[in-house]
């Protein structure tokens, strides 16, 4: 009866999990199949590692009213930042220029100060059968006549 025991123990397990440190050069990892794929590598840990330390770190900000206000003055240099690079889009598109508003951008063009499709960046996740990417911002809001509209003259 206990011989009996002993054997069908032993079929139930395999030599690894009786003497691991013995045979753990012979013994390979036990793969699953299919649940193999849920498993995370290095890369995914690390950046999941990576992005739970950037929402401690906002959690944290937002608790410190000290951290909190030295964010928002970033964030408003920032913006201002933002503002006044495109101010001189902006007095054009207003018609705030001497002339024509499209001479004007079409020279504000050249200069580099406007960001059109073929200047922009382009995502590079997003090039398929032939397209260049996605661009990441707005392209209407850079064209001269966004805020008065084009009206031809010949008409």
């Amino acid at each position: 009866m206990l011989t009996t025991a002993l054997l069908s123990f032993s079929l139930v397990l395999s030599p690894c999990m009786l003497r691991p440190d013995a045979v753990a050069a012979r013994c390979p990892r036990v793969q699953a199949g299919l649940f193999d794929l849920f498993k995370e590598s290095e890369e995914q840990k690390a950046a999941k590692e990576a992005a739970f330390r950037e929402q401690q770190e906002i959690l944290a900000r937002r608790r410190d009213p000290e951290k909190w206000a030295a964010y928002e003055r970033a964030v408003a240099e920032r913006r201002a930042a933002s503002i006044a690079s495109d101010a001189e889009l902006r007095a054009m598109q207003s018609g705030k220029v001497d002339g024509d508003v499209l001479d004007a951008w079409k020279k504000l063009k050249e200069e580099g100060k406007v960001v059109t499709t073929d200047t922009a960046q382009r995502d590079k996740d997003s090039e398929r059968f032939g397209s260049d990417g996605l661009i990441g911002e707005r392209m209407d809001a850079n064209m001269p006549y966004i805020d008065q509209g084009y009206v031809d003259e010949s008409q």
